[in-house]
């Protein structure tokens, strides 16, 4: 096989299944390479690529004043060893970035991702490297993130300087559950809600906070979902001052880390059927992030130089 195939059997593994892959090479290229082949290609270059240029990550330039945005979060990936379990992704997008193309919608022309399959230790490694380059702008790094405890203490501990926003819509989604609970009529539910999307945006956490503590739970299990509401609201407190990031017209919700959830995991990983090993998954994931950071290019000067 020539180092130009290789590379294209490498190229639609990690951007399609196999099958698809061997169709699209066979009818386009009128070849007769198989799904193993293809396969085969795909692992060996990321097992011997990937992970080596993904270890070095250029920073690109900033703009006076700009922000950078960093998003983080996981999905769950069906696997042969553990059944479910998650993959972490990453984001990380400039401000200029960031065009709007309506009122409610946007689009990112640029962003740098990091992806793995298992324990955040090793997925912080692999953000870290895309973050440090904006360890140095304080404030204007700004993470937009869920509740999870892990994620609030790496940025604590890494980029103690960096703006942490709680997602807005992961606040509200909380609200939302809990009103699911304690009121069963949809109307007054409904209004309950928004009254208190109205407060988070308009005074901030901790207004949501008191609006919490002034409904009534009756039951034992209402009372204890309020009590862990609030518990989760007053953790996050700090990082929930939504009228002063409007204000500044920053970025409240995270879109984008959902967004790379379907492109860069589902697309490929999560099709029908698909049941992976965990080294399998994490091999195409790496390759996927190499492609999506468009970084391909040094794939090619790879296959170039093994000629």
């Amino acid at each position: 096989m020539s180092p130009y195939m290789r590379e294209l059997s490498a190229y639609l593994g990690q951007q399609e299944c196999y099958e698809s892959a061997k169709d699209l090479l066979n009818k386009l290229l009128r070849t007769n390479i198989n799904t193993t082949a293809i396969f085969r290609q795909t692992n060996k270059l990321a097992e011997q690529v990937a992970d080596k240029v993904l270890d070095v990550v250029p920073g690109k330039p900033v703009k006076a004043s700009e922000r950078v945005y960093a998003q983080v979060d996981g999905s769950m990936l069906f696997t042969r060893e553990d059944n479910w379990r998650e993959v972490k992704v990453g984001r990380i997008f400039h401000e200029h970035a960031v065009h709007e193309t309506s009122p409610a919608r946007g689009w990112l022309k640029d962003s740098q991702y990091a992806a793995h399959l298992g324990g955040h230790e090793a997925f912080e490694e692999k953000m870290s490297r895309l973050v440090d380059p904006y360890a140095e702008l304080g404030d204007r790094l700004v993470f937009v993130c869920d509740g999870a405890r892990w994620i609030r203490h790496w940025i604590e501990a890494e980029y103690p300087d960096a703006m942490q926003i709680l997602d807005f819509y992961h606040a509200m989604e909380h609200l939302g559950e809990f009103a699911e609970l304690i009121i069963k009529d949809d109307l007054q539910r409904s209004y309950w809600i928004e009254q208190g999307r109205m407060i988070l945006k308009e005074k901030g956490g901790q207004q949501l906070i008191d609006y919490v503590k002034t409904v009534e739970a009756k039951s034992k299990r209402a009372q204890k979902e309020k009590a862990k509401l609030i518990a989760y609201y007053e953790k996050n407190a700090f990082r929930m001052n939504y009228p002063e990031y409007l204000e500044k017209d920053l970025i409240i919700g995270s879109g984008a880390i959902e967004a790379t959830h379907r492109t860069l995991v589902q697309r490929r990983l999560k099709l029908s059927g698909q049941r992976w090993s965990i080294e399998g998954a994490q091999r195409l994931l790496s390759l996927r992030v190499l492609n999506m950071n468009g970084r391909w290019d040094e794939v090619t000067d790879y296959f170039r130089r093994a000629a």
